[in-house]
Order: structure tokens, then sequence, then C-alpha cells
């Protein structure tokens, strides 16, 4: 297996796994600005760079374009709901034999039924908006898990 890491010019480390980019950069799904700008001040507190889309169109373009370590996405997405979103993805990821990468929803309202839906299209967690710090250390334990494995 061929591994190394690099550091860009933002400070960002970065992986490469057998000619694939794998580096520490969340992609962060949000339709609504503020909501959008407090998510990503969080996540940025955990030393990772944010990309963000406003809706799934987006979202897929972006993984087209880049390999994120994780993937955070509202449920209630402007175009698509982000369960559609997340099968989305992964197709894609499939088809161009990458990496699967972890998607987190998140929610204004996720009852029992909705995060049993999330979790059925592939995603591994289905949470409350906002984020707590509880959420935010499970966000860093995922990001230092996924550093390990490569």
């Amino acid at each position: 297996m061929n591994l190394f890491a690099n550091y860009n010019h933002k400070k960002t480390a970065t992986l490469i796994v057998e000619n694939e980019i794998i580096s520490d950069t969340i992609l962060l799904v949000e339709d609504n600005p503020l909501i959008q700008r407090v998510l990503k001040h969080q996540l940025e507190n955990l030393k990772v760079e944010v990309h963000t889309a406003d809706n799934g169109a987006q979202a897929l373009e972006k993984i087209q374009a880049y390999d994120y370590i994780l993937i955070i996405t509202d449920i209630g997405l402007p175009d698509q709901n982000g369960c559609e979103v997340a099968v989305a993805i992964h197709r894609y990821q499939t088809c161009h034999r990458r990496s699967l990468t972890p998607i987190i929803a998140l929610s204004a309202h996720i009852d029992e039924t909705e995060q049993q839906r999330c979790l059925a299209a592939g995603m591994i967690r289905a949470w409350n908006k906002p984020l707590d710090e509880q959420k935010i250390q499970e966000i860093a334990a995922i990001l230092i898990s996924r550093r390990r494995i490569y």
C-alpha cells in the first residue's frame, strides 16, 4: 500500500493512499446561510478545512472533484432530501472505485423513523441540530479513526 503524508499550502494534512487523496477536509451541506456559518466555525475549530454546499446538486458536484474525510448534510435541503444525497454520493463513489465517505445527517427534527431512514441510506449518524460539545467530540473521534485507517 502506497501511503504517505503531505502538507499543502494551507497546512491541511493530506494522505495519499494508492493514488487516492484523502484530506482533512469536511463537506458541509446546509442551505441556511446562518446555520452554515455557525457549523463551519464549529468544525474549523477541529483544525479541518470545511467546504460548503448549499444543496444536494452542489454537494454531488463537489464530491466528484474532491475526496472528503467526512460529509455532514442537512436532511431538509431545497432540491432533494439529505438521504437521497447520501445514496447518490455513495453510488458515485462506488462506481468510481472511491472509498465511501462517512456521512452524518443533521436536522431540526429527527425522530426515530427519520433516523432509521438515514441509517438505511448509508449514513453513520443522524442528529438533531445544533451541534453540541458531545457531537463535536464524536466528530473529532470519527476524524481520528479515519486518519488511522489510512
